[in-house]
């Protein structure tokens, strides 16, 4: 059995927050990562653009660090995934961080409301807390939390793009890719591209509705089909002046499994800017479904959101004491969420679950929230409405 103070299940945004924070408060982390590679959707599904506001905390220090290696981009929120490795990579060095790859949680051993251990086949790794980064919610499904997936009915929490009837879809997947201009193309760059320099452009590709995104096998065949389109759009680019230069390895998850928290955050939350006592982030990203039946920003429906805050209570399940959630699987509804799963704010709940659970002597629960919320002002966090705003 191996062992340390904190386990972070998940190497993307969220945890690598999660893991650089704990590890700088002095506590020994061991990162478990299912893949080959670690870094998250940057790296496997080759989101390379920062979506969501305000970029803070330690990934604001990790983004800085980035535009050593690409000095020359020419879009601040865009990166190439080398520069994104790099500057974790310089961040963790020298910290008690361990990161295992090729290791796919598949167990969870607990004892009452609290987690043993963490199984990974005939593995088995165990810490005082654990903090569930995995994008599926796969330590907290295991532990036997509460877990919501799909769309709520309009009834339960009364939000506006809820259907009148609750059902298991949830947000397309995209294959992502990236095109490059040729010498001798003269097209004008259109608005809606995404680039990193006058060059260079990242492309929300094909997208395929996925039933079950937690299973392997469905996202393989998801990627094939978008596959086949994305032939054809290679094709056009070409005709346009540009060449197809990268696919993603993954076909990008937008929304699987989520956490059925102590406190779920709703979309009437954040269009009223409810405060909470114990905020542990404040963000804004507009309201971005990907719904089987229409997007709102594809019917011209886009709704921006305020700035609002993320409460402590909706990374906590009542049924697991040492386990604090982070990422795009918190509790949050999948309006909602919507929102909350881009990696600017899922990388802001991992570095509050770092904090958190570096500050945990029993219980997730009985962290100070006052002295965690003081914490995070000090590492650079927005933790109330007037930090971001001014």
């Amino acid at each position: 059995m191996e062992r340390a103070d904190i386990i972070v299940c998940g190497g993307g945004t969220a945890g690598l927050c999660a893991a650089a924070v704990a590890a700088r408060m002095g506590k020994r982390v061991l990162v478990l990562e299912e893949d080959a590679f670690w870094g998250g959707a940057p790296i496997d599904y080759r989101i390379n653009l920062f979506c969501g506001e305000p970029i803070q905390g330690i990934q604001r220090e990790m983004t800085e660090k980035m535009r050593l290696f690409n000095p020359e981009m020419t879009n601040a929120n865009a990166f190439f995934p080398g520069s994104y490795l790099l500057a974790w990579k310089t961040l963790l060095e020298g910290l008690p961080v361990k990161i295992r790859t090729d290791t796919h949680i598949t167990g969870v051993r607990r004892k009452d409301r609290r987690i043993v251990s963490v199984l990974a086949g005939e593995k088995e790794f165990c810490a005082d807390v654990y903090i569930d980064a995995t994008g599926n919610g796969d330590v907290a499904y295991l532990a036997g939390c509460d877990m919501a997936y799909g769309r709520e009915a309009a009834s339960e929490f009364h939000e506006k793009f809820a259907p009148v009837r609750a059902d298991r879809a949830v947000q397309q997947c995209s294959l992502m890719y990236t095109v490059r201009r040729k010498a001798d193309c003269t097209h004008d760059r259109p608005a809606d591209w995404a680039y990193f320099d006058k060059d260079n452009y990242l492309i929300w590709g094909p997208t395929e509705t996925v039933e079950d995104t937690t299973d392997p096998q469905q996202l393989a065949a998801a990627y094939g089909r978008a596959l086949d389109k994305l032939l054809a759009l290679a094709n056009e680019w070409d005709k346009k002046g540009f060449s197809v230069c990268e696919i993603a390895p993954k076909i990008g998850v937008r929304e699987s499994r989520r956490l059925r928290g102590i406190y779920t955050l709703n979309l009437n939350d954040i269009l009223e800017r409810k405060v909470f006592s114990d905020c542990i982030a404040v963000a804004t990203y507009n309201i971005d479904p990907w719904d089987p039946d229409g997007n709102p920003l594809h019917r011209g429906e886009n709704v921006k959101t305020p700035y609002y805050q993320i409460p402590y209570r909706a990374l906590l399940s009542e049924k697991a004491e040492n386990l604090i959630v982070a990422g795009r699987c918190i509790s949050a509804t999948h309006v909602a969420n919507s929102s909350c799963r881009v990696m600017a704010i899922a990388g802001a709940t991992g570095h509050a679950a770092g904090a958190a659970a570096a500050l945990t002597q029993n219980t997730v629960f009985d962290v100070d929230v006052q002295k965690l919320r003081a914490l995070l002002k000090r590492q650079g966090m927005f933790v109330d409405f007037f930090d971001a705003e001014e």
